[in-house]
């Protein structure tokens, strides 16, 4: 995929706004993209938040490393959207949770081993590789094991190529937030969708929106987008922008 910078400025009732923040994003299908409608739910999630206080978003598109090395910097005031890290804390300021999903493991159906947990089913996972999407952060329970050489952690450039690895039998299992991985595996023609299934969950990951400690303003932003992020809950609207998304 050929990746680029997009700057799109949001719906025509924020130009009236005398305050702008950059937020710089990447494509996470459906949460967010540059061809999905508004952007995505997510995407529209944040516009309107800040737009409650009167501030106009401008999006940029990067590669997901790429988005969070530019805002860690302070070239872009803010990123969207991430899970919290001690590594993360030290350069961001962190906006109230979006939204939580759960994580997974999708693997063959081959595969005689069915994970329920990570801290109870590990030996299971023992010399096994798995699949893990640029950009996505891992369960602790998952690095430990990592770090014991229980499991071998295998970079994947997206889910969908995570996948295809996968199919291919050069992993034996992808880590996924649950909703993206239902995504990719609702692309996939129906007899490759019926080789593979899904773990019981495994964790919970929230996600936020970071705001650069490298921006003077950041902590006025951050307290800006909370303020309104409450009132969308309030009148039930972050509950609406989020409901195509079937999170559970």
């Amino acid at each position: 995929m050929r990746w680029w910078c997009l700057l799109l400025c949001f719906p025509v009732a924020l130009w009236a706004a005398e305050r702008e923040v950059n937020v710089a994003i990447g494509e996470w299908s459906p949460f967010m993209g540059s061809g999905l409608p508004g952007y995505g739910p997510v995407a529209q999630l944040v516009a309107e938040a800040f737009a409650e206080v009167d501030v106009a978003v401008a999006y940029g598109f990067y590669p997901w490393k790429r988005s969070l090395l530019l805002t860690k910097q302070g070239r872009w005031h803010a990123t969207a959207v991430w899970g919290k890290t001690p590594q993360r804390e030290q350069d961001f300021h962190y906006s109230q949770a979006l939204f939580s999903d759960q994580l997974i493991l999708i693997s063959r159906q081959s595969w005689p081993v069915q994970v329920h947990s990570l801290s109870k089913d590990f030996e299971l996972l023992c010399h096994k590789r798995i699949a893990v999407a640029l950009g996505s952060e891992v369960l602790q329970e998952l690095r430990q094991l990592e770090g014991r050489g229980c499991v071998q952690l295998v970079s994947a450039a997206d889910e969908a190529s995570a996948l295809e690895m996968l199919l291919k039998q050069r992993v034996d299992a992808l880590y996924v937030n649950r909703r993206a991985g239902r995504q990719v595996l609702a692309e996939l023609p129906a007899e490759q969708r019926q080789q593979l299934r899904e773990s019981d969950v495994l964790g919970y990951w929230h996600y936020y929106v970071l705001f650069s400690r490298q921006q003077p303003q950041a902590e006025q932003l951050r307290d800006l987008f909370d303020q309104g992020f409450t009132a969308l809950q309030a009148r039930g609207r972050v509950q609406e922008l989020l409901a195509p998304l079937h999170l559970e």
